[in-house]
């Protein structure tokens, strides 16, 4: 195998994973700039309209479903951000009971919104590191993927198997 070129489906691999770690790292980026952001968001009162936990069907990954509403210069808004993020992962079924418990249907609440933007909101303003570091992880797979796909790799492991 020469080192020097790279055959075109382990071109479109390799291209394919490094867009994949470029993605997760902008995603993670704007992420941390929004939760960062929202610390400075102005507050309104709120009211949870839906509590629940939802199960992914088929799998045991669950998902806290809560859905607020609020106003803003009398206008209605509704959301169902709790952080900045939120949406990006599923967790487990205690997680999901947790966020459901601590904010039950039917709760007053103090919602975080963008000035600029007052549909966008949350509940609990601030960077979320469960999720950066959760993105990055994947990004840090990517990478490793992309290298074990690179020829001289592949050569070395080619040549380490036994024939």
């Amino acid at each position: 195998m020469d080192t020097t070129s790279i055959p075109e489906p382990l071109f479109w691999a390799q291209t394919f994973f490094a867009a994949l770690a470029v993605g997760f790292a902008l995603t993670a980026l704007i992420i941390a700039w929004l939760g960062h952001d929202s610390r400075n968001w102005l507050s309104t009162k709120g009211v949870i309209a839906v509590s629940e936990v939802h199960q992914i069907p088929r799998k045991t990954k669950f998902f806290p479903r809560i859905k607020y509403e609020y106003q803003v210069n009398r206008r209605s808004f509704h959301s169902r951000i709790i952080f900045i993020g939120h949406f990006i992962k599923t967790y487990s079924e205690a997680f999901s009971r947790d966020m459901v418990n601590n904010y039950p249907q039917g709760q007053d609440i103090k919602v975080y919104y963008n000035s600029s933007y007052p549909a966008l909101s949350v509940l609990e303003p601030g960077i979320n590191r469960g999720i950066i570091s959760n993105l990055l992880g994947k990004m840090l797979i990517c990478i490793i993927v992309y290298g074990l796909l690179t020829p001289s790799f592949l050569k070395a492991l080619i040549n380490w198997l036994p024939v």
